[in-house]
């Protein structure tokens, strides 16, 4: 059973946030608190935080828990869902085997273009986080890394306990779930928005293109100046767009469309 936090009234509409590879729901934590005339439903994903796995990391055993969550704990059986990286892979996973459970989507960050040889390179990978481990939990290296997320201080804390967690099995099996994961059929992506930062690597765009052209009407948006992390990096602009996502409303005009 995922481990999650649930905040706001608990009549009002229910947003569903999934947080990233490697990181766990307090990732979501500027949005939660600027939203708070939502129900906010945050999971830590399987093998991230305080949620147990009870085998390898995989995007679709994620999606059927969140499914089971959203059962649980929705009345109405329907709620809006935002995901970041993983947790953006997990929710389109979501979306494609439980569309009934889905109200509007947003995607942020996430990769739908699968690598051939991501798999051949596992072994590499486990032995680079073998060799970085003595150096994982330092200050040095704490600081470099929220730094490159623009996590902002006062997240430390969370952030070092997610660090701790970051096994080299763990790491290597998070890195190619995600690096393999195809677009999954999608019966209906009428409510679904795909939005990257301008920083992103190639790879995010090309995917948020791939998503545009199997789904002609999907929106993809791209966030001036911000990098992957950008529901940190620019809370008001990321938590902005969820409103006005979820309220059919206009999207905010500081987004520009993907070319």
């Amino acid at each position: 059973m995922l481990h999650y936090t649930d905040s706001g009234p608990s009549d009002a509409p229910v947003i569903v946030f999934l947080p990233g590879g490697g990181m766990s729901g307090w990732s979501w934590l500027p949005q939660v608190k600027r939203l708070p005339d939502y129900r906010c439903i945050v999971p830590d994903l399987p093998g991230h935080g305080q949620s147990p796995t009870n085998g390898p990391i995989s995007i679709s055993a994620a999606a059927e828990e969140v499914a089971e969550l959203i059962k649980d704990r929705v009345p109405t059986g329907r709620a809006h869902v935002v995901g970041l990286s993983m947790g953006g892979q997990t929710a389109l996973q979501l979306l494609s085997t439980h569309p009934e459970l889905v109200d509007r989507m947003i995607v942020s960050g996430t990769n739908t273009s699968p690598s051939g040889s991501i798999r051949l390179l596992a072994p590499l990978l486990k032995l680079v986080m073998i060799l970085y481990g003595p150096l994982q939990n330092t200050g040095y290296m704490i600081h470099a890394n929220m730094n490159q997320l623009k996590i902002p201080p006062e997240y430390e804390a969370d952030f070092r306990g997610d660090t701790r967690l970051m096994t080299p099995d763990f790491y290597t099996q998070v890195v190619v779930e995600s690096m393999t994961y195809p677009l999954p059929p999608i019966a209906d992506a009428s409510g679904l928005l795909v939005a990257c930062g301008e920083k992103e690597p190639g790879l995010i765009k090309k995917s948020a293109r791939m998503i545009r052209g199997e789904h002609p009407g999907v929106p993809c948006v791209v966030a001036p100046g911000a990098g992957h992390n950008w529901g940190m990096e620019k809370p008001d602009l990321f938590t902005a767009m969820i409103r006005s996502w979820v309220e059919h409303a206009p999207l905010p005009v500081e987004l520009h469309q993907l070319p």
